[in-house]
This record gives C-alpha cells, structure tokens and sequence, in this order.
C-alpha cells in the first residue's frame, strides 16, 4: 500500500469517527438522558415527621422469663412519605433490638397484618407499630456514681449516672491473638482472653482498650480513664476476664471530669434504651430475612428509610425516667 493511500485513509476515519461523536452527542448526550429522566420517579423515602430536640418514643415493656427476657414494643411516630408514586407501596418495618431483629406488625381496625400500604397521594402516616423481640439480654440498669459485678457481660447493659449526666456501659470479652505466641509458639499461649468496654454519653460513644485484667501487669493492662463529655469514667479490671462465660470482674466509676475541675458531665434527660427501626419495600427479596445488616446487603434498593433511633427510656423503672 502506497503512503498517500495509508493518509487517505487516516483522513477518512477521523472524518467518520467525529460524524459518530457528534451524531452520539446530539442523540444520547441529550435527548436521551432527558428522555430518561422525564420517565423516572422519584425515589419513595420515609423519614421521621417533625422530629425536634425531642426523640421519638417507644413503649417497651420488658417481661423476665426462664433464661431470657420478652420485650412488648409499641410505637406509632408521625412519618412522611416523600416521593411521586403511580400505584399504592407495601412497607414493612424491621425492628432492632437487644441484639436481635423481627419484622414489625401493624394494627388496625381489620386486624394486626405484617405489612401496611402507602396510598397515591399519603403525605403523613402514622402506623401502629408492634414487635415482641426474645433477647437474653436483660433490661439496663441504673447506679449512681458506681457500678461493680463480679459476672460483668454482654447480658448486662447498665447506666451509671453523676448528676444529670450519664454514662451507658457494655462490656464484650473475647480472645484476641497475642503477640507473642509468633516468639514462643506456645499453643497455649495463642490467645489472650481480653474485655473491650463500650462506654454511650449524650455526645459521643468511645470505646476502651482491650483490657486483659493480668495481676501483676502494668495499670495500662487492667485500668483506663476515659473523659466523656465533661465526665470522666474509670474503667478497672479486678482478675483476668473469663472467655468461657464472657464475663469480666469489672467496676465503672463515673463522675467529675479530670479536666473540667467539678464539672461533671453534660446533661442527658432523654438517656435510655435505644430501639432501631427501619422500613422497607415489601416484595420477594425483603422477605427473605427479618436481619437489617441482611436485608442491606441483599435488598439496598428496596430499604425506604432508617435506622431511626427510637428511645425507650429507662425500661427497669415503672416512670421510665433515669433521673425521676
């Protein structure tokens, strides 16, 4: 092939390839998109109706029973419905709980149903929520100034308040690789049996060190000092955490902040339990699990809204009011 016929044709195909582009800019770079758009809904989304510095109430009831706790939730939050709809929704919701999920059911004058339906024109809707949640972890309890147990678990949430502070505690004990099992390879010393510490205030959740509790060992193995939002908790370990039970000998002081002098914390009326709810499209990929982090996983598009955080109060007082 002779040289001006391989320019001639370069010449022709970047002709071709600008009549390509530009027909493609004027079809699809505008046209269509707007085409497409103009097809769209927009995306349905619940979210919480004139939500303030108050939070939205659950009822929870706790009821002890053989080796686990039945929890009664009861809720009805005002809630918007956003978004164009050409045919009526069926919602579920999904309540979090102690650790463990369900599928909310709804009442009404027809009876108790687990779904309900969102009509063309709804703007604001109030459904009667229910969920009866079996959770092995029993209800918070309240101290002052001190906690101690020598059984501390994940069973036992607790609150310890200063004030009109407070401080929301939980322990997990597990095992965690030690370091030094790579020098000496002692299966027996693979794994160190370790309490982390959750500490919730009105302004921040903070987590502590792995604490292993070892006699003899530095302060650092077995106490840590947190400040929390004014106050101060002091976390200290009285033996080596117990794994085959996830318990710990543990106490927590809260109280005056080591850098506030005698402040003692920010105030925290509305501290409690916390229920999560979430609401989602029901439809055959939603009813293949009642599990939030699931449901997420498999059904993204179909979630409609949450985790709201609902506060229950204080569930082991009759006034459910930890300062009362």
């Amino acid at each position: 092939m002779e040289e001006h016929d391989i320019i001639a044709y370069i010449i022709f195909g970047i002709i071709a390839f600008s009549i390509v582009l530009y027909a493609n800019e004027r079809f699809i770079g505008t046209k269509l998109p707007q085409n497409i758009q103009e097809n769209l809904s927009q995306p349905l989304v619940l979210a919480f109706a004139g939500v303030s510095n108050s939070p939205i109430q659950a009822d929870v009831t706790p009821r002890s029973r053989v080796g686990d706790y039945l929890y009664e939730i009861r809720t009805a939050p005002r809630i918007t419905v956003t978004g164009k709809r050409t045919a009526p929704v069926n919602i579920i919701a999904i309540i979090s709980f102690k650790g463990q999920s369900i599928r909310a059911t709804f009442s009404s004058p027809t009876g108790d149903s687990d779904s309900f339906t969102i009509g063309v024109e709804d703007e604001i809707i109030e459904p009667n929520i229910k969920a009866d949640i079996i959770s092995e972890i029993m209800p918070i309890q309240t101290y002052d100034n001190a906690f101690y147990s020598d059984r501390f678990s994940y069973r036992m949430p607790v609150l310890v308040r200063s004030g009109r502070s407070a401080i929301i505690a939980a322990v997990n004990v597990d095992d965690y690789f030690n370091a030094d099992y790579a020098v000496d390879f002692n299966p027996v010393n693979q794994y160190d049996c370790k309490a982390t510490f959750t500490l919730r205030g009105p302004c921040i959740t903070k987590t502590s060190s792995r604490l292993n509790g070892t006699p003899g060992s530095t302060e650092s193995e077995w106490k840590q000092i947190i400040d929390m939002c004014g106050g101060t908790a002091t976390i200290m370990l009285n033996a080596e955490p117990d794994c085959s039970a996830n318990a710990v000998n543990a106490e927590i002081d809260y109280g005056c902040s080591t850098l506030g002098g005698s402040f003692c914390g920010e105030p925290w009326e509305n501290v409690g339990e916390t229920v999560l709810l979430s609401f989602w499209k029901d439809n055959e990929c939603t009813r293949q699990s009642s599990d939030f982090n699931v449901l997420l996983g498999l059904c993204r598009e179909d979630r409609l809204g949450g985790k709201f955080e609902l506060n229950a109060g204080c569930i082991d007082r009759p006034d459910k009011n930890c300062f009362a």
